[in-house]
């Protein structure tokens, strides 16, 4: 009984860093846009010259770097989460089968 409930608290605790780890990403993203904009409607070029400038602004660059570190450490996250779900699974198709031979006898 303790290794299910150590299962579970591990769980929640999974899919809290899941979705604090998405938040982040999320927000870095978006940190990322608003510099973008601020680069583009800096400048007194073109919008297409103010665009790619901006794309290549180390500004900018670091912070989109950021924004896929964050998502990659969330999807990393996300994928634990997901192998946890299927040992649950997995063990609840188990525990069915041996209740199902018990019948049987």
């Amino acid at each position: 009984m303790a290794k299910r409930e150590e299962f579970v608290e591990e769980f929640r605790i999974r899919g809290e860093q899941v979705a604090e780890a998405h938040g982040e990403a999320e927000m870095l993203e978006h940190r990322a846009k608003r510099i973008f904009a601020q680069i583009v409607i800096a400048s007194d070029k073109s919008v297409a010259r103010a665009e790619y400038e901006a794309a290549v602004d180390p500004r900018y660059c670091d912070a989109k770097e950021a924004a896929i570190e964050a998502k990659t450490k969330a999807n990393k996250l996300r994928a634990q989460l997901n192998a946890m779900e299927v040992s649950y699974e997995l063990f609840r198709t188990e525990a069915a089968t041996q209740r199902a031979q018990m019948n049987l006898r």
